[in-house]
């Protein structure tokens, strides 16, 4: 019988999903950011931020969403 190495099977998985949850995220933002009414240097900013810092440049941008009109409440 073979030995499986379950902490490496669960950091493959885990990386796997943060690998998936970026991917829908980097979609998701890249929509966004060829909507909003922005200059070209700052969408490649934004554009540089969401590939290069995985996660967390896609959450930023859809967090801020910056470029899109804002309604008051």
């Amino acid at each position: 019988m073979s030995d499986i190495n379950f902490t490496l099977v669960l950091f493959q998985l885990l990386n796997l999903i943060v690998l998936v949850v970026w991917l829908v995220l980097a979609i998701r933002a890249f929509r966004q950011l060829r909507d909003a009414k922005m200059s070209e240097g700052v969408r490649i900013g934004w554009a540089f931020l969401i590939v290069f810092f995985p996660v967390l440049g896609a959450v930023a941008f859809l967090s801020v969403r910056p470029g899109l009109s804002q309604t008051n409440v």
